[in-house]
């Protein structure tokens, strides 16, 4: 039976490849998943799947594909998509994935194959270089805090759950503190961030926490999320968005602005941010629900 490290060290090295295989820049965040897998080869489809996460298709004499439920939340999709790349970069057979999370102890272990699959993902979507990158925008070395984590995986576009699993890995933080951020609900820290006055009519949507350091950066965002954006010297920054990203009330004590990404918008919206430090800006696209198949194959 394959253990988890030893599916770890094959992961590891086998996403180093795929990397290099699929014109990968492992130093730039979020990676493209998807242009990797168009790249591979392999036709993808979102549709709304119930019961599972995705699943890999290669039946003989018909191109490989790679099904994505789009009900579940983008960094799960994207997630779901690197393991089913995983499934294709090992050349196996057609795969049904019903649960993506790796089980406990009390649930049937996973299969070799899918051990190799998981492991794969982890290590293309969260290459050390392109977290460390990442950590550069929220002014860290290494994670310290769920708070950190859950920040770091936006950036990655990667599931809290599974960018704490990986931390070790990638060595930005120590297993003890791993199992005990594992434990926390993505929920709790997202309400913990909210600026907002009354209570959060959902917390389906995600956190962005933004300072000066992410000047000249280029968020992809989804509908509902929130951007809260601080000030060095903790008085209220001065931002001009369009129409589009709309302002949100916060509290009076708040010493931040927050704004929400209204209506779907596929170009990029330029922010500009003005507070006693100087002038930053950065780029925001809210991107909308995927469905259907991935259209460059319809060309």
């Amino acid at each position: 039976m394959t253990t988890w490290a030893e599916a770890n060290g094959t992961g590891m090295l086998a996403a180093a490849q795929a990397h290099g295989d699929y014109g990968i820049d492992t130093a730039t965040w979020p990676v493209d998943i998807y242009d990797a897998i168009y790249t591979a080869g392999v036709v993808t489809m979102w549709q709304p799947m119930p019961r599972q996460f995705g699943a890999y298709i290669n039946d003989p004499g018909s191109r490989p594909g790679i099904l994505i439920n789009n009900g579940l939340p983008h960094a799960a999709q994207r997630q779901t998509a690197g393991h089913e790349l995983g499934h294709h970069w090992w050349k196996h057979g057609t795969r049904e994935d019903g649960d993506l999370d790796p089980p406990g102890d009390r649930r049937p272990p996973w299969p070799p194959e899918e051990k190799h699959a998981e492991s794969f993902a982890a290590w293309f979507l969260m290459p050390r270089k392109a977290a460390v990158a990442a950590l550069s925008h929220l002014g860290i070395r290494e994670i310290r805090s769920p708070a950190d984590a859950y920040q770091l995986s936006l950036l990655l576009g990667t599931p809290y759950r599974a960018t704490v699993r990986h931390l070790p890995n990638i060595r930005l933080a120590h297993q003890a503190r791993v199992a005990e951020w594992i434990k926390v609900p993505p929920n709790v820290i997202k309400d913990r961030l909210d600026q907002a006055d009354g209570p959060s009519a959902s917390r389906k949507p995600d956190v962005w926490v933004l300072s000066p350091r992410f000047d000249g950066a280029q968020l992809t965002v989804h509908p509902g999320d929130r951007i809260l954006i601080s000030s060095p010297d903790r008085s209220r920054p001065s931002v001009t968005c369009p129409d589009r990203l709309a302002a949100l009330p916060v509290k009076p004590s708040s010493h931040a602005t927050e704004i929400e990404a209204g209506h779907v918008h596929g170009e990029w919206d330029l922010v500009q941010v003005a507070d006693p430090s100087g002038h930053w800006e950065f780029a925001i696209r809210v991107e909308a629900q995927r469905s259907g198949i991935d259209s460059r194959w319809m060309d």
